[in-house]
């Protein structure tokens, strides 16, 4: 081999050698990307790790079937401190629910141990009684329309007589003042109090006194203003 050939073999070796340092970063960064991707890949789902721990819990208890369970890790192991079923939990650890079967279950998926067991109760608050209606013997009524609304008080006459029977209307007319916004109940000679409230409470309307500028007949028991709260 003469020293031309030899000069040109070193040449071609030099040159390989800076193509591959030069390839070599390139190279480098797409093999870590190809792990990462790789990594993404195999990467579970919320879904598919809920399925992964499924399974791992059933390997070690039986669970219910026919049933997908509700699965939440337990992220503030404080805000469950005073409750019996926690006593033992830490943050990470995963509680499944069976509603249908009415059982939970606590989970610790790091060292793949069952921590507790327990009925899940749902308590369904006792209703309170209610006490007895109200009696509201027979009373007259008149009826004042205190807003611009026409035929507002017989819409309301109709309103209170499918609420109370022993209810009748002597007579409808329009208030001094069309501009109160809220309805108003007033005893007209002021000497029925309970019976008032009654129907105050059972109406769901203001108890007033007359309101100044106002009149009314002592031949009903009750005056009713209505307001713009009834239109």
């Amino acid at each position: 081999m003469n020293f031309k050939k030899i000069l040109a073999f070193k040449n071609h070796i030099l040159i390989a050698l800076l193509i591959l340092l030069a390839l070599s970063p390139s190279v480098f960064f797409f093999i870590k990307y190809r792990e990462s991707e790789q990594k993404l890949k195999t990467l579970n789902s919320p879904l598919d790790q809920n399925t992964k721990i499924i399974a791992e819990v059933g390997k070690l208890i039986k669970l219910p079937e026919g049933e997908t369970p509700t699965v939440a890790t337990v992220t503030d192991r404080e805000k469950l401190s005073g409750q019996p079923f926690f006593q033992n939990a830490k943050n990470g650890d995963v509680v499944i629910i069976y509603s249908n079967a009415k059982k939970a279950i606590l989970y610790d998926p790091q060292a793949h141990k069952i921590i507790d067991v327990a009925p899940l109760s749902v308590t369904t608050p006792t209703p309170t009684p209610a006490g007895p209606t109200p009696t509201i013997k027979p009373v007259s009524l008149i009826l004042l329309n205190g807003t611009t609304q026409t035929g507002l008080t017989r819409k309301y006459e109709t309103e209170i007589k499918e609420n109370l029977q022993t209810v009748t209307v002597a007579s409808r007319d329009n208030a001094k003042k069309r501009d109160y916004q809220t309805t108003l109940l007033i005893d007209i000679n002021n000497d029925q109090q309970d019976e008032a409230k009654k129907l105050s409470d059972k109406l769901k309307i203001t108890l007033s006194p007359l309101p100044e500028g106002e009149s009314a007949s002592a031949s009903a028991d009750f005056l009713i203003i209505v307001g713009a709260d009834k239109i």
